[in-house]
């Protein structure tokens, strides 16, 4: 499998690094989707009422993603702080023992504590090995790196949808634990990021507060998390609302489960695609702004076409949607090279958690417009407002391609 990748990719890729955080986000991934793989078998097998499973649900789902909201933040000034390496065990660690505890639980409070708790610890994967990666990997090189780890990682959701059908939901929270601390066996091996030894002696660094100082860096900010919104739009709109959706603009009964792993597969797809065509054309802008306006086109021709389209029809129409979504690889790693080094962790853990909290406004608006308007029309309105905002994100961020990322925020 790797000779076959670096036929694609170019040598000197694959470094220990790369393959340690492709693998840590594989396990990041798929212990954050096991939750909404096993919602409703769980949530019976505790004794959880029939009616009250979709609104228990919901209160879970939220309390998990308001800890990745807290846990961006927080590992993120870590990571700055006190360096990458460091942050990352104590990521792992915390999600790892959560996710594990969830497999015994027996009760809703219970449950919940331990969603939110590794909420916080998932949230400082991502941004901390991309930042890792961009700090230790060649300027021309760095962006297939992360495209490796997201492509890779964003496979751990795929896998974790496709376990719940065959094992106990216990036992994919159990073996989510256990992968988390076999990798903290990989991560001893991984060296502290240069640029961060070069500057332990600077006081300013990772303080969230920098970010507000200057109005460049807080639109810089607001910049990659807008790039961001499309990926958790399609999933937490178009997929995880599919069945409603689909039934009221073409009558179809669909489940998510399957509409959901073709869009985890070709995501991750998409990562891999669009790092390397970033890297052939030597640009994160121009491509940004390609894969967000194929996501755009795919929800007009959803959501707008009088063409009534059938099931196979559909499933293109959402394979579309998710490779436009290659957007989320590019936009991490252009968060991360926007910034200065004493800064940059905050930013690129920070950045992606942002986005996935955005998922609340963006399904409370669409819940509120539907009370006023067919279903697919208030996912129409909330769509267009969502791409609008993510390619003015696109057009208006400045080329960070091969930039020198050796400087601090003042």
């Amino acid at each position: 499998m790797r000779g076959f990748l670096e036929k694609i990719f170019p040598t000197g890729i694959f470094t220990l690094p790369v393959i340690v955080a492709a693998f840590g986000y594989f396990v990041d991934v798929f212990d954050m989707y096991i939750f909404g793989a096993n919602r409703v078998a769980s949530l019976r097998d505790i004794g959880v009422p029939e009616d009250e499973i979709f609104d228990t649900g919901v209160l879970i789902l939220n309390l998990q993603m308001a800890g990745m909201f807290i846990g961006g933040l927080l590992f993120g000034v870590l990571g700055d702080k006190f360096g990458r390496t460091k942050m990352m065990f104590l990521s792992i660690i915390t999600y790892s023992i959560a996710t594990f505890m969830n497999g015994l639980v027996d009760n809703v409070p219970a449950y919940a504590t331990f969603r939110f708790i590794a909420g916080l610890g998932l949230a400082g994967e991502l941004g901390l090995a991309i930042t890792l990666i961009s700090e230790t990997m060649p300027k021309d090189k760095r962006g297939y790196g992360a495209g490796i780890i997201c492509g890779f990682g964003i496979l751990g959701g795929l896998s974790a949808a496709l376990l719940a059908l065959v094992i106990p939901w216990r036992a994919s929270f159990i073996i989510g634990g256990l992968m988390g601390l076999v990798l903290l066996f990989f991560r001893v091996r991984i060296a502290e990021s240069h640029m961060f030894e070069g500057m332990k002696e600077i006081k300013e660094k990772g303080k969230i507060s920098m970010v507000f100082q200057k109005p460049e860096r807080i639109v810089k900010f607001l910049h990659c998390v807008c790039l961001l919104l499309p990926v958790w739009y399609v999933i937490g709109v178009l997929v995880y609302f599919s069945p409603e959706l689909l039934k009221v603009k073409y009558g179809l009964e669909v489940t998510v489960p399957p509409i959901l792993a073709f869009v985890m597969f070709f995501l991750a797809m998409s990562d891999f695609v669009s790092a390397w065509i970033s890297n052939a054309v030597k640009s994160r802008k121009k491509v940004l702004i390609g894969f967000i306006s194929l996501g755009l086109i795919m929800v007009l021709t959803l959501l707008l076409s009088p063409i009534d389209f059938n099931y196979p029809a559909l499933i293109i129409i959402y394979v579309g949607a998710a490779i436009g979504c290659g957007c989320w690889v590019l936009g991490v790693t252009a968060a991360s090279e926007s910034f200065g080094t004493n800064l940059r962790a905050t930013i690129t853990t920070s950045v992606p958690n942002f986005s996935r909290a955005a998922t609340i406004p963006i399904t409370l608006s669409v819940a509120a417009l539907k009370e006023h308007m067919p279903l697919d029309q208030a996912a129409l309105i909330v769509g267009l407002v969502v791409y609008a905002l993510a390619l003015f994100g696109a057009f208006a961020m400045r080329e960070t391609f091969a930039a020198d990322l050796d400087y601090l925020e003042k």
